[in-house]
């Protein structure tokens, strides 16, 4: 089943940058494919094609990563690389990237290849409700992927009460709920610890 949804996927590629037409008789995303690449230039779109296949053929256990990367943020990108250098020994780091995020290349590639590790990195994105950002990300993820593992590794915990006076509440139930079911949690700084603290979550 894998080996022919992989062929599919990378004929429909193939195809799409020949100009041709191609129907997915598994998928019958066409139109979505062509939507998801019409936004980057020819060359970054090899890279992530290259870098898929990689993902899918990899002898290492695989696992998706959450967090603000793509968008020029230095230190969120330090994180992801230091992150990524310190598993590269066992593990292949699919990255999620902050928009355009669940795009048909990073779709059909969790498909063929599940994640066994969800991964959550960056700088200050433990807020926010269950229904934006990150966290709708992660239960998204866990929704599709149910046996894979959590772990947040480096992430700073918003200040709730800032947060509320800003607009933006922390949700305090939906994030705790899903930090309790981590099997590893590392946060930013003792400020983070604390408030995490406060909240129940005792396995920092």
């Amino acid at each position: 089943m894998k080996q022919r949804v992989l062929i599919e996927y990378i004929n429909a590629v193939k195809n799409i940058f020949n100009g041709y037409r191609v129907k997915l008789n598994k998928f019958n995303l066409e139109k979505k494919i062509k939507s998801s690449f019409k936004n980057f230039g020819f060359k970054n779109n090899i890279s992530k094609i290259l870098y898929s296949l990689k993902y899918i053929s990899s002898f290492k256990d695989t696992a998706v990563y959450v967090g603000c990367i793509g968008m020029g943020n230095l230190g969120d990108e330090i994180i992801y690389d230091a992150t990524r250098s310190m598993l590269k020994q066992n593990l292949f780091i699919y990255p999620l990237l902050y928009k355009n995020s669940f795009n048909l290349l990073f779709s059909i590639t969790l498909k063929i290849r599940k994640p066994k590790f969800i991964i959550l990195g960056g700088g200050t994105i433990i807020r926010k409700k269950a229904s934006e950002s990150y966290l709708r990300r992660l239960l998204i993820l866990k929704n599709k992927f149910p046996k894979a593992k959590s772990i947040i590794v480096g992430p700073g915990v918003a200040n709730t009460d800032f947060s509320k006076e800003i607009g933006f509440p922390t949700d305090i139930v939906n994030w705790s709920h899903y930090l309790k079911g981590c099997k590893f949690i590392s946060v930013r700084g003792p400020q983070s610890v604390k408030t995490l603290t406060d909240w129940n979550i005792n396995n920092v």
